[in-house]
């Protein structure tokens, strides 16, 4: 009996047609020799026959004799043709059985990540722990912090998270440093979670302010993280960081920041990045970015030494974290299909992306 063709996708096919050559290169000799039979009609019966049925007796027997003569190689060359195709059918069998395995590995890694959304209280925390490590300071006391303004309005939110108002002054004492410090944070913030939410929609849901829970009960904050609807898609986190010149810049917060984004992404596996063109899209390289955005851009000399500390860090870690080097300035004027490029670009290369 010949196997049962496959039609589920091309290469169940492709296996099922090799498969049915094999059988026949194996099976067909036999049933052939089985309706040879002809050749064995002696002459002295051919004499009694008339010259019509001798006629056609002899036609098949040229007929048989030749399919005996080419019967060993037709075989072969079925078997061959028919491992071929087997070969062939397998190996883009199980590159689509490796895809939908690791959807699989993927949909169960999601499963058992726990995201869960900071209180106020925690959001507050993590903005004034990350203003103190970008200032370098040490904890304000209480009483500096009852004599630290309270945040102003900033004015009307867009639907970006940009601030239509001015952004606040670093003039003053200490605690207004900080607390404009710790303002503009939190506004740079909201503004990369609108563009990434805007920008994604189509392939993410984008929550800010997580925290994000791994199946060994490890936990670790990220500022942003994109879900995918899909389950080829990869997720992947953000994470914001100001880095200013106080006075020079501070590249040796670049280690931290990437092992603090590497955390809160392990548990996150990689997928496919769509574009919206057409074709398949290419997969990720790395589950998070971090962005440090700059007062200024930076100095030919700071590129270089931002792009070598990023790849040095990336050697130490089993899954790289993409940096992204954007100045205030350009990130205000950047447009969700421009950070969406430059998001990808960073999430593709997995390395220092500077802008």
């Amino acid at each position: 009996m010949l196997p049962r063709f496959e039609f589920g996708h091309l290469s169940k096919f492709i296996v099922s047609v090799g498969l049915a050559l094999l059988a026949i290169s194996v099976a067909g000799p036999f049933v052939v020799q089985q309706s040879l039979n002809v050749l064995l009609v002696a002459e002295s019966s051919l004499s009694d026959l008339t010259p019509a049925g001798r006629d056609a007796i002899l036609l098949r027997q040229e007929r048989a004799l030749w399919v005996d003569q080419h019967l060993t190689v037709v075989s072969v060359i079925l078997a061959i043709a028919g491992f071929f195709l087997v070969v062939w059918g397998f190996i883009g069998w199980r590159r689509r059985q490796r895809r939908i395995d690791q959807g699989e590995d993927y949909d169960v890694a999601t499963k058992k990540a726990q995201v869960e959304a900071l209180d106020k209280k925690e959001i507050s925390e993590k903005l004034e722990a990350e203003t103190k490590e970008e200032l370098g300071v040490q904890p304000l006391s209480e009483e500096l912090q009852t004599e630290a303004p309270v945040a102003q309005d900033l004015g009307a939110r867009n639907e970006l998270g940009r601030e239509d108002g001015p952004a606040p002054s670093e003039a003053g004492s200490p605690v207004s440093r900080y607390q404009a410090r710790r303002e503009l944070l939190e506004a740079t913030e909201r503004l990369v979670a609108g563009l990434t939410s805007v920008a994604f929609s189509a392939t993410h849901s984008v929550q800010s302010n997580v925290r994000i829970r791994d199946e060994a009960g490890f936990s670790a904050l990220a500022d942003v993280f994109a879900s995918p609807r899909d389950d080829q898609v990869g997720a992947f986190v953000v994470d914001v960081k100001l880095l200013s010149r106080s006075p020079v810049l501070r590249l040796d917060r670049i280690p931290d920041a990437m092992v603090t984004s590497a955390l809160a992404s392990r548990g996150l596996a990689r997928g496919l990045l769509p574009s919206g063109r057409k074709g398949r899209p290419p997969s990720q390289v790395a589950s998070s970015v971090v962005v440090f955005a700059t007062d200024e851009s930076l100095t030919e000399s700071e590129a270089e030494r931002a792009i070598a500390r990023t790849a040095q860090v990336n050697s130490v870690l089993r899954k790289p974290v993409a940096t992204l080097f954007i100045s205030l300035d350009s990130l205000q004027s950047t447009d969700p299909a421009g950070f969406k490029e430059i998001l990808r670009e960073a999430l593709l290369s997995g390395t220092a992306t500077l802008r």
